[in-house]
């Protein structure tokens, strides 16, 4: 086995509504997942012991990684006669609802059954996504799809337009644990943005102006009350000509859609000054690659 090296993208929500609790204690949601050209890159290289190793200098590398859990899953089915070093460098902010450990996993996946020749399935390798958490079953493929149920119902539309994203970290931290906790779900009658994404269900079609001009995510009145530099992002981006912004996941990153790439240049350095990491993005409809990344010994 060589050592690999793979890029594992992030993702937006393009809206993000939640349903209700499930009797596993999980949520119900539905939302448009998007990968987008930020990324983690993970090293893949053979060590002569048995055995997993993580590195990473801004996580914790234990079991409560979910690299490290990948990886695990992955050696219980595969057996390998090696260890793994799995090195971790980080460029998509952590508790930014960004999915960036998710899509790590995903990558894990992937390239430990290609690398040491385990052959699963296609129910085999959902199974292991499953486990590890909702989101990881989407990074599986990636690209742009109507995600539903906790995460294990995916159906994957196309996706023509090529927008900027303006994406911003404002600097915080939120637990998905913390957000789904405090969430106050109402009884309220069926919004546009769902009726929309029922639409898609139905016809397998996503019109991408339609979809903007009725973003919600329910996520966003809790976040911008408990943390009032959302809204004065949120605001620096509708300034700037955003034809659309919210919140992705349950938070923290904001993003502003623009369809001009100047007014998109002027808001990054706009929001940079003030402070923020800002990424300039597009969505990103390829698959983790595992067999590009073949590196020299």
């Amino acid at each position: 086995m060589s050592r690999h090296l793979v890029r594992a993208p992030a993702k937006i929500n393009l809206g993000l509504k939640v349903l209700g609790t499930r009797l596993d204690g999980f949520h119900n949601i539905q939302s448009i997942f998007q990968t987008i050209d930020l990324f983690d890159e993970l090293l893949f290289e053979p060590v002569g012991q048995e055995g997993i190793e993580v590195v990473c200098d801004t996580l914790p590398t234990g079991q409560e990684n979910l690299v490290f859990q990948a990886a695990d899953a992955m050696w219980k089915l595969g057996r390998p006669e090696n260890g793994i070093r799995i090195t971790l460098t980080k460029g998509i902010p952590v508790g930014a609802g960004l999915g960036g450990g998710s899509s790590d996993a995903a990558a894990v996946i992937l390239s430990l059954d290609s690398l040491w020749q385990v052959g699963l399935s296609d129910v085999q390798f959902l199974d292991v996504a499953e486990s590890l958490g909702s989101d990881v079953p989407f990074f599986l493929q990636g690209g742009t799809a109507l995600v539903s149920g906790r995460g294990e119902h995916i159906q994957f539309v196309d996706w023509s337009e090529n927008f900027h994203y303006v994406l911003v970290y404002p600097n915080i931290e939120i637990s998905s644990s913390w957000a789904y906790q405090n969430l106050r779900i109402g009884l309220t009658g069926s919004s546009v943005y769902s009726r929309f994404l029922h639409s898609v269900e139905d016809s397998g079609n996503c019109c991408p102006d339609s979809l903007l001009a009725c973003l919600e995510n329910d996520f966003l009145p809790l976040v911008e009350d408990n943390f009032p530099v959302v809204g004065r992002v949120l605001d620096e981006l509708a300034q700037a000509g955003a034809v659309a912004s919210s919140l992705s996941g349950s938070g923290s990153a904001l993003y502003g859609v623009f369809r001009d790439q100047s007014q998109a240049q002027k808001a990054l350095v706009r929001l940079r000054s003030l402070g923020y990491p800002v990424y300039h993005c597009h969505s990103w409809r390829k698959n983790i690659d595992v067999s590009g990344g073949l590196l020299p010994e």
